[in-house]
């Protein structure tokens, strides 16, 4: 947690700091922007926190005349009474930042958009004002007043444009407007001109991009390339259009790297022509797909990973459920709905329908702690719904899964993907999932209801409170690209957070259900638990959270005989009438009572499964319902309730 600044008032910090490489913002817990601190540049980072509408917002923007918010997040602050602030710089929960900090601010009370964008726009235009200069134009406004601010006289006026917060415009007798509010109001003087060479293109633009006032010229209409030419970059943009209409850099012919032209980039959501993509110049991939702009060619011809015949505008081109970028990773075409692609094999597969053993091919069966039992059905989405585990405060141990190759970083062992089917029943404090023997990997549900991933101090939060899904059967995926060192959290096959995050620490092999040794236990409903150990794809992810089965299995009945093919093949039997077992129930009546039609006494509590369901009304699949250290059998030969510990 590398520091930017804090209040600490002796509860919970509030403040800006660096979390998994994202700027953060911490208000009884941080919460991550997704925003990627850019290396060697200025950046202009504002956190305001409101008691009054228990809210905290983080704003981040490049140093720049741009006043467009570049990303923006809010988190509920419970908040404590402040008693006597003590204001860290420069650290956050005792780590150090290592940066160049300019203008520092504290502002008593929350500052609107507006106001934060206005701090940074009037100290980078030439007026050059101090946030303390800000502030005292903000009084002026606030108390519909005129004054003077270091020798320019300020007043009121309205008309101005709302839409871009906190901006400087040229008015029409040659003044300057500063935007403050939604309804167009501000403030204004006509005793600072922002474009003394009266191209059009603000001083403090050009200065900022060029260091002069020659090389861009608002009154030049090309063409270009060259200093003074009307279209300095020669994109076939002119400087003004790029300073006006595309807020596109004019030094550069591609602004956000995408191999397009900001000239063909016309940002209207349809592609049309090569010459006019419909993307927008300033994000590299404009439908988030994965895929950069310039190699979706919209020609509907895979070609390879440059030319991939893909919609620039459409995450899914082909209409399949699986976004481009994903199908391209998985070797899928994706033009072509039919092609889905393969889900590799997993060194772990838990379907729970014959309890914790592992159906991978690895023999990674897991030992059950505690309270898990195997009497529940399974996730109705996922692809065995017959059976799934019941998590009541104990977990699996997975001794064969050794957690070591992520820890020290082994290459082709370094990373992985965890995947479950849940539906929690508690989701206050630390229900985590998954975990290993000693510290490392904590990863499941925490904070209030979030899914969680944390590696031993790298935690993070995924964006969606699993409170608005009370009830459902959810599919949850953690992934960790050991080689980028980079996590994601996916919720119903939906990236739910993505970010910069280490490898854990610790020691020890897998557990599933709690964390560090057994401790805060996942709570609810589990089903086809998987582990890789490797990075799967979006569109692998997707599969996934459809019902694929990680082995390939499926609920096909092909003879139509009301048995799934991959259950007849897995128990031995075919016929759906037949009592293979010889315990009373037929194959399709234990195919729907979850029993196994290949052994007569399921659970091994010495009762048969029809004595269990017709006679003495126990779970064939609970050994020891009431958990009291005697199996149901022995209860009912000894004539205890196998239903009560203190008959």
């Amino acid at each position: 947690f590398p520091g930017f600044m804090a209040i600490d008032n002796g509860g919970w910090d509030r403040g800006i700091n660096l979390h998994n490489l994202q700027w953060s913002i911490a208000s009884g817990g941080n919460t991550n922007s997704g925003i990627v601190p850019s290396l060697g540049s200025w950046e202009y980072v504002v956190a305001t926190f409101s008691k009054l509408e228990n809210r905290a917002i983080l704003y981040v923007g490049d140093a720049d005349t741009d006043t467009t918010i570049t990303g923006t997040i809010s988190r509920d602050d419970a908040g404590n009474t402040p008693g006597l602030l003590e204001i860290e710089i420069g650290r956050y929960d005792n780590q150090d930042l290592d940066a160049v900090v300019d203008d520092i601010f504290v502002f008593s009370g929350e500052l609107s958009a507006y106001q934060v964008n206005a701090i940074r726009n009037l100290r980078l235009s030439g007026l050059d004002y101090s946030p303390a200069q800000a502030a005292e134009l903000f009084t002026l406004f606030d108390d519909d007043d005129a004054g003077e601010i270091a020798g320019i006289t300020w007043s009121p006026v309205s008309g101005l444009d709302p839409e871009n917060p906190g901006a400087l415009s040229v008015l029409g007798d040659g003044g300057v407007g500063l935007v403050l509010d939604d309804l167009g109001n501000g403030m204004a003087t006509d005793q600072f001109n922002l474009d003394t060479d009266n191209d059009g293109i603000p001083d403090a633009w050009e200065e900022a991009l060029v260091d002069n006032l020659d090389d861009l010229n608002g009154n030049g209409a090309g063409p270009g390339p060259g200093s003074g030419t009307g279209d300095f970059d020669g994109d076939g943009l002119t400087d003004i259009d790029e300073y006006e209409e595309t807020g596109t850099d004019p030094t550069k012919v591609d602004t956000d790297e995408d191999e397009l032209s900001d000239a063909v980039e016309t940002n209207t959501g349809t592609y049309v022509s090569a010459t006019d993509t419909g993307t927008n110049p300033k994000k590299e991939d404009t439908d988030s797909d994965g895929l950069l702009d310039g190699v979706e060619t919209n020609t509907g011809i895979l070609v390879d990973e440059e030319n991939t015949g893909t919609d620039p505008n459409n995450a899914d081109t082909d209409g399949d459920g699986y976004p481009d970028g994903g199908e391209i990773a998985g070797g899928t075409d994706p033009n072509d709905e039919n092609s889905k692609g393969a889900i590799p094999a997993p060194i772990l597969y838990l379907d729970f329908e014959d309890s914790a053993v592992d159906l991978s091919g690895n023999a990674n069966d897991g030992e059950v702690n505690g309270d898990v039992t195997f009497d529940a059905e399974g996730a109705e989405g996922g692809p065995t719904s017959t059976t799934g585990a019941n998590f009541n405060g104990g977990y699996l141990n997975i001794p064969g899964v050794d957690m070591s190759g992520i820890i020290q970083d082994i290459q082709g062992e370094n990373s992985y993907t965890l995947s479950a089917w849940i539906k929690p029943s508690d989701l206050g404090g630390n229900k985590f999932l998954w975990g290993q023997t000693s510290q490392g990997i904590h990863n499941g549900i925490r904070n209030g209801g979030f899914l969680h991933q944390a590696h031993w101090g790298a935690d993070t939060n995924g964006a969606t409170n699993l409170s608005t899904l009370e009830g459902q059967w959810i599919h949850a995926a953690w992934v960790y690209d050991g080689d980028a060192d980079v996590a994601t959290i996916y919720l119903n096959g939906e990236v739910d957070w993505t970010g910069g995050k280490r490898a854990p620490n610790g020691s020890g092999n897998l557990l599933v259900g709690g964390s560090n040794g057994g401790g805060d236990n996942y709570r609810g409903l589990v089903d086809d638990v998987a582990v890789w150990r490797e990075v799967l794809p979006e569109g692998s992810i997707q599969a996934l959270a459809d019902g694929t089965s990680p082995i390939g299995a499926s609920q096909e009945d092909a003879d139509g005989d009301g048995l799934p093919d991959s259950w007849e093949e897995k128990y031995g039997v075919d016929d759906p009438e037949g009592d293979d077992d010889n315990d009373g129930l037929t194959n399709v009546e234990e195919y729907e009572l979850r029993t196994k039609p290949n052994k007569a006494d399921s659970d091994e509590d010495g009762l048969t499964d029809k004595e269990e369901i017709e006679v003495h009304k126990t779970n064939p699949l609970n050994p020891d319902k009431d958990r009291d250290g005697l199996l149901d059998g022995e209860e009912i030969a000894a004539g205890t309730d196998p239903e009560d510990r203190d008959t």
